[in-house]
């Protein structure tokens, strides 16, 4: 008795490692302004792991991060999956980093409009990936917001506050 109690939980474990070994974690992505240009940074955390699936058999690893190639490739793929529309809005791509199990890309966003429309689908076109999110930073508080595949854009509130810049004679 006791031995099939034991199989069966180990079992269960068995079965559902590979499927969490997958997925360190969702696409996570954090908007915030820059106290001093006033400028908005995005910057997006994804999963090394998921992330280099994408790329796999376009380029090595190791280029995709060391490249300007690499760096092309997750600036298309980050601007065909990462939308970010409204008035005024100039979205620029910074660069991309691997650190440990995770990448992080930078952005940066130039808008003078206080609600802008976000869709992030970063990675959700892999399997076994099925939500992402966005972090809106903004004061003391931080507004989150969650995107399933072709869940659709969500408009974002972007409550400014003065640039340091702005205050300087």
């Amino acid at each position: 008795m006791i031995r099939r109690a034991l199989f069966a939980v180990l079992l269960v474990f068995a079965v559902g490692l590979p499927a969490f070994a997958h997925r360190v974690g969702v696409p996570t992505t954090l908007i915030e302004q820059n106290p001093v240009s006033g400028v908005w940074e995005i910057t997006h955390r994804v999963s090394a792991h998921d992330f280099d699936e994408v790329f796999a058999g376009l380029i090595n690893p190791v280029q995709l991060y060391s490249s300007s190639q690499g760096q092309k490739l997750i600036e298309t793929y980050v601007g065909e999956r990462f939308k970010v529309e409204g008035e005024l809005v100039a979205l620029s791509y910074i660069g991309a980093e691997l650190d440990g199990d995770f990448v992080f890309i930078y952005s940066e966003l130039e808008t003078e409009s206080m609600t802008v429309t976000v869709d992030n689908q970063l990675l959700l076109d892999l399997p076994g990936i099925s939500e992402a999110f966005i972090n809106v930073k903004a004061g003391e508080g931080v507004h989150t917001a969650q995107f399933f595949e072709n869940s659709g854009p969500v408009v974002v509130s972007l409550p400014t506050h003065q640039a340091q810049s702005d205050l300087l004679p």
